[in-house]
């Protein structure tokens, strides 16, 4: 008996000697989840589903581009030849489980401008245009249904005013040569618009300004539960966005400020 409880103990330790253990990511939520691995691989292996936001331009149901022209209540025929404008802090809303931020690093320069401390900051932002086009935003380190998004239209004042000179080219927060950064101490362009009035002056309107910050949530069933890339489908409804805006007539400001009012009202999720 007790030879065999000796052999039984030398098998063991054999085994355990010769097996080795396979390192991978044990995160069911990335892209690269190893389902045969039983130790964790080296800090930041694991790759995360990116979210892109697929943004669309529309005139109640109908799908336009900068060649629609559309009618408002006051009679004028209107096209939208430019747009341009800021979301950012995305975070998705999960039922019964609080809100899940998107991730995306920044290096952005925080503090004097003499000496400033570059440091990485986790915040997602995209510009949007007219051209109906996709944009990365950030990654997503869970999946599941989501009832909705919530962010921001504009630039938080802190990444605003800070320095941006480590910002990369392929970074929206660079400046580009069509570039939203006006200067640190003003910050970024929240939206420029132009407008064709037709057989009237164009009407060029430009938000910028932190008291212009503003947060949008969208409610809406969004599946994000297959361990793949997603895409973060918007509709922008121009007719509830310019509703009772007089193009013609009014001033910037007041068209300015119905924009934003109407904007929350005017972005919804689409179906893919």
């Amino acid at each position: 008996m007790k030879l065999n409880r000796l052999f039984v103990f030398i098998l063991i330790v054999l085994s355990n000697s010769c097996y080795k253990h396979e390192e991978g990511c044990r995160d069911v939520n990335a892209l690269n989840y190893d389902v045969m691995a039983d130790k964790d691989c080296e800090e930041n292996c694991c790759k995360y589903p990116n979210v892109s936001l697929d943004f669309k331009l529309y005139f109640d149901t109908v799908r336009i581009d900068t060649n629609t022209f559309f009618a408002n209540e006051f009679g004028d025929s209107l096209r939208i030849r430019l747009l341009r404008m800021y979301f950012s802090d995305f975070v998705m809303i999960e039922k019964n489980a609080g809100l899940l931020p998107l991730h995306k690093l920044q290096t952005l320069g925080i503090g004097n401008d003499s000496i400033p401390v570059f440091k990485n900051i986790d915040y997602t932002s995209v510009k949007v245009n007219e051209k109906g086009e996709s944009f990365g935003i950030g990654t997503l380190n869970k999946l599941a249904k989501f009832d909705g998004v919530d962010f921001s239209f504009g630039i938080d004042s802190t990444i605003n005013h800070a320095n941006i000179s480590k910002i990369t080219t392929s970074n929206y927060l660079h400046q580009f040569s069509d570039s939203m950064h006006i200067n640190r101490d003003t910050g970024y362009y929240f939206m420029k618009l132009f407008v064709d009035v037709k057989n009237k002056p164009e009407r060029d309107i430009e938000i910028f300004g932190d008291k212009y910050l503003t947060r949008i949530n969208l409610r809406g069933q969004i599946d994000f539960e297959e361990r793949k890339n997603h895409i973060l489908p918007i509709k922008f409804d121009l007719n509830k966005w310019m509703h009772n805006i007089d193009f013609s007539g009014e001033s910037d400001d007041k068209i300015a400020n119905s924009l934003i009012l109407n904007l929350n009202n005017a972005l919804e999720i689409r179906e893919k």
